[in-house]
């Protein structure tokens, strides 16, 4: 998942109202790049609101992400309630807020980026004696979740233009510090292998169909490489490519985002 913007949609049916988690896995591996995940908001209801929905939602899974926003949804509000059996008012329950991130099993592995959680729902009532809901919490560990960061670690990134067509001219930017040494990995299919001594995980396995250096981070903190597509063979009306940089300098080395390039016949 690379700059994607996810939310969570509205759960269940009334009078539940809770709120969707944006990102959910079970039994998973994923890896997400400088993306946004945003659990729903719970609804309201007079007696019983909805909770908030969480950023992500994990089961025995395995998230690598960088550089990402993980935020829980707030929970719904509900409000103090006249009984007609008692004659009496009594609190309505307001809903729980989400958390940023919640993993039962497995792992969860940072590098910057942030995990907020959603603040619970309040309860209108004129005597201000009904308790909110609770709030979420950032990270929530379970059935031994482990967590795993890189503290002080700067994200590398991969982008380049697609699709691209026979003749068309394209860019692939990295970004990185200035004077870093730029391997480009190409591969016709990703696949997943977890190294954290480089930050992230290889999802541009082997076999390689090109691996080779690209030159060097500018003083600005890019590396501008100009694409031009040649024509694909006859027959062949597009190939996909995945790619991946390595980027290394003097005692350190990592991996940038995986991205992916299609490549299309002009006709298309």
């Amino acid at each position: 998942l690379v700059r994607c913007s996810v939310s969570g949609g509205i759960q269940g049916n009334y009078p539940d109202h809770s709120g969707g988690a944006a990102l959910i896995a079970e039994g998973s591996r994923l890896t997400a790049f400088q993306g946004t995940f945003v659990g729903e908001d719970g609804g309201y209801h007079d007696s019983y609101a909805g909770d908030g929905g969480s950023g992500a939602v994990l089961s025995a899974s395995e998230l690598f992400a960088v550089d990402c926003g993980f935020t829980g949804g707030d929970g719904g509000s509900s409000e103090e309630d006249y009984d007609f059996f008692c004659d009496c008012y009594f609190c309505g329950s307001a809903g729980s807020g989400g958390d940023g991130v919640r993993a039962d099993g497995g792992s969860v592995w940072l590098l910057g980026g942030s995990t907020v959680p959603g603040f619970g729902g309040i309860v209108f009532d004129e005597g201000g004696g009904c308790a909110p809901g609770a709030n979420g919490q950032a990270l929530r560990l379970l059935g031994g979740a482990q967590l795993h960061e890189f503290p002080g670690a700067t994200p590398r990134s991969l982008r380049v233009t697609s699709p691209l067509r026979e003749g068309g001219a394209g860019q692939l930017v990295v970004l990185g510090a200035p004077g870093e040494a730029v391997l480009l990995v190409a591969t016709f299919a990703p696949g997943y292998f977890l190294e954290p001594a480089y930050e992230a995980p290889l999802l541009t396995p082997p076999p390689f169909l090109f691996l080779g250096y690209a030159g060097n981070v500018a003083p600005n903190g890019a590396l501008l490489l100009p694409l031009v597509l040649p024509d694909l063979p006859d027959g062949l009306d597009g190939l996909q490519l995945f790619l991946q940089a390595h980027v290394s300098q003097v005692g350190a080395e990592q991996l940038t985002n995986a991205t992916h390039l299609q490549l299309l016949d002009g006709a298309l």
